[in-house]
């Protein structure tokens, strides 16, 4: 898990690069993006600028560019084949004890979900 402030800043400048990248492929406007996980396109722009975002808006990020969301974590490789950087099944787990992020996740994913069935 992301610790100290260092580390996270750290994480945030390698994630930031695969969440534009991520949108791009997509062919999706960082508006469309926005409007669809049910944030303000601001939120959208410091993602891509910082990489900070919560786990459950990238799982909806995921599901909005078509990623699967292991593409933004390590042990995922692109077909350039570049490695992503952070272990999802580790995040999960460190958070597992946290009532209110598994809340705020699990409905995020549920309206993610809803949104993409919609849509198809």
């Amino acid at each position: 898990m992301v610790n100290s402030d260092d580390e996270k800043a750290d994480f945030g400048r390698r994630l930031a690069p695969r969440i534009k990248q991520a949108i791009i492929e997509s062919g999706r406007t960082q508006d469309a993006v926005a409007e669809e996980i049910g944030v303000s396109k601001a939120a959208v722009s410091k993602w891509i600028r910082f990489g900070r975002i919560e786990l459950h808006h990238l799982y909806s990020l995921a599901i909005a560019t078509g990623k699967p969301p292991e593409y933004f974590f390590p042990g995922h490789k692109d077909k350039q084949g570049v490695q992503s950087m952070g272990s999802l099944e580790e995040l999960l787990r460190s958070r597992l004890d946290d009532d209110e992020f598994l809340e705020g996740a699990l409905l995020t994913v549920l309206k993610a979900r809803q949104r993409a069935s919609r849509k198809s």
